[in-house]
């Protein structure tokens, strides 16, 4: 199984409610998928996943749009032949306390995704 750790970047569109984690390095966009209702996972040409958007992200991690501005992520996606598995952990502040809030999706890999262990550095 392949293991990378990327470096990445994280955008925040605060008037469309979208969050954005891309890895920060060069690669060349292949396809993307709808992992999980609102959840898109980009590829590269060689169904390497590069980036992750997640669509109305403040109601789906039921949170102020604020506290998402604010927030720091973690990210892992494990692939075997069998299943494509993504867990992002959102971490943020409110009140002086701490939260987390996690999203997780898991599917068939029936989309030749090579075995692969990636991780947020």
């Amino acid at each position: 199984m392949i293991k990378k750790q990327f470096k990445v970047n994280t955008d925040y569109d605060y008037s469309l409610d979208i969050y954005t984690i891309t890895v920060d390095e060069e690669f060349e966009f292949g396809k993307s998928l709808e992992i999980d209702d609102g959840v898109i996972l980009d590829f590269d040409k060689d169904n390497i996943p590069i980036s992750i958007e997640i669509l109305d992200i403040s109601k789906k991690l039921a949170i102020k749009k604020d506290d998402v501005q604010s927030s720091n992520v973690s990210m892992r996606i494990i692939c075997t032949p069998e299943i494509l598995e993504v867990s992002i952990v959102f971490f943020y502040e409110s009140h002086d306390q701490k939260f987390e809030k996690i999203i997780d999706s898991k599917l068939a890999n029936t989309f030749n995704i090579p075995q692969i262990e990636f991780a947020t550095a």
